[in-house]
Order: structure tokens, then sequence, then C-alpha cells
């Protein structure tokens, strides 16, 4: 799963597919909420909304890496010059 903002348009990638897209504009908004792996955070910052399934890895990268209908997958979250948190599960 891979989601990219590029300051135009909102993609979302699922098995390196293309699956969604919407348009949309500005900064990047952020909250002082905690990251969650699998689980989105409440407004207290507590888990919720927990993935049934699992992640094999979480790669979170400055600028938009994947463009177009599709994108190769890689085998892990390996980080790179772009990268500002990669973790392997």
């Amino acid at each position: 799963l891979a989601g990219v903002f590029d300051g135009a348009e909102l993609r979302l990638y699922l098995d390196g597919a293309l699956v969604g897209r919407t348009p949309a504009s500005g900064k990047r908004r952020s909250n002082e909420l905690p990251l969650w792996i699998g689980a989105d955070p409440k407004g207290n910052g507590a888990p919720n909304s927990f993935l049934g399934g699992r992640v094999l890895g979480v790669r979170v990268s400055v600028g938009a890496r994947y463009s177009g209908a599709t994108c190769a997958v890689p085998a892990a979250a390996e980080a790179d010059a772009a990268s500002v948190l990669a973790l392997r599960f």
C-alpha cells in the first residue's frame, strides 16, 4: 500500500497498481498525534481502528515517490536519501 501526495493530487496504490486518485492541493497538514503503524489515533492519541492483517515494513519519504498507473513495489522498506523513516518488521 502506498499513499502519494504530490501537491496537486492524492494517489493510492495497492500492490503496485493505482486504485484511487483525487485532486488535492496545498501544504500537507500535520498535528501533534502519534504515528501508529496499523492503527489510527483518536483525538487523545490512543490507537483506534486497528488493521486486521500484517505490516511487513513502513517507509515515509520526502517528496512523491510514485507516479503514473503503476509503481514498482520494493521487497522491503529500505532506507535511502529520501527516507524520513524506514522500518522492517
